[in-house]
């Protein structure tokens, strides 16, 4: 074929390409793009919630305001504590099960679809399943505490075991998630790399730091991605558990943003710590990027 035409036929290619690109990417830029630009501009307006068609601009005053509030800073320490407390015991969990469900057992299968249940329960029956468990009256965590050991926690009503309760509840709700995706990489590892490490000496311990864990570095880094964006946005599971209470040492930045636009009615401040929380999560991911270096095998 003359080179032209074969330039031609690129052409053409590139061209039919675009357009079967095009109703995708005018899609993403409505639902994603659109509303992330008219959520900064927002964020220099003071917009109020039973007048939301005026917009009146403030400029930079809602960073300042926000960057300049105790309440503001202590709500995102107790973010970061939510964030990376669920993280470390997802993964720990999660790890932890997906060793366990990966070796030959009697009844694994039926165990693996056990483990799965909290995920799949709906996030407000979970949460209200939690509340029940952890209340201080006639939940079971305190009957169980009071019969074996003579006394009980005020899990949820007390700031120093409330922050523990929240992070706890998350573990078990979405560790599931950790496990499914750490096992589905086992079951990918090839026996060969095992054999041979046992066949220079190793022990188990050396196989899992050397063979197992760089194998999994890349779902890891994944897995703890995702979990971390999810957690740091976590509004359900908190709202429905605490409120942010008691004392608001639950509140946490989603809780902040819903109060400072609904409750204060401030759209204006709600979205700024909204972008305030998605600049944060660009950081996080360039920090566990560094750490976890997904591309270093590429």
């Amino acid at each position: 074929m003359p080179r032209w035409k074969q330039s031609a036929l690129v052409k053409s290619e590139n061209r039919l390409g675009i357009a079967m690109l095009s109703p995708s990417l005018v899609l993403v830029g409505i639902l994603i793009v659109l509303p992330i630009v008219l959520n900064v501009i927002l964020t220099f307006h003071y917009i109020s919630a039973y007048n939301p068609r005026k917009f009146e601009f403030v400029g930079l005053q809602n960073y300042l305001r926000l960057l300049s509030s105790e309440v503001f800073w202590s709500d995102f320490k107790a973010s970061i504590i939510y964030m990376f407390g669920s993280i470390v015991l997802q993964l720990s969990l999660g790890l932890a099960l997906a060793l366990f469900l990966n070796q030959e057992f009697a009844g694994r299968n039926l165990l693996r679809g056990v483990v799965i249940l909290p995920y799949i329960i709906p996030t407000v029956c979970a949460t209200f399943m939690a509340r029940w468990i952890l209340d201080p009256g006639y939940g079971i965590m305190n009957f169980f505490l009071t019969s074996v050991f003579g006394f009980s926690v005020n899990w949820l009503g007390d700031p120093k075991s409330a922050m523990m309760s929240a992070i706890l509840v998350n573990t078990w709700r979405f560790f599931p998630f950790v496990e499914i995706a750490l096992l589905a990489r086992l079951q990918t590892i090839s026996p060969s790399l095992y054999e041979a490490a046992e066949i220079d000496g190793a022990g188990g311990c050396k196989k899992f730091l050397h063979i197992t864990l760089p194998e999994l570095t890349s779902v890891i880094f994944v897995v703890a991605l995702l979990r971390s964006i999810w957690a740091f946005n976590d509004f359900t599971l908190m709202y429905l558990l605490t409120r942010g209470g008691p004392m608001n040492s639950t509140e946490i930045l989603p809780l902040l943003a819903y109060r400072e636009a609904f409750e204060n009615s401030n759209i204006g401040m709600g979205a700024t710590v909204s972008v305030f929380m998605t600049l944060f999560l660009v950081v996080t991911f360039g920090i566990y990027y560094l750490i976890f270096d997904p591309l270093k095998e590429a």
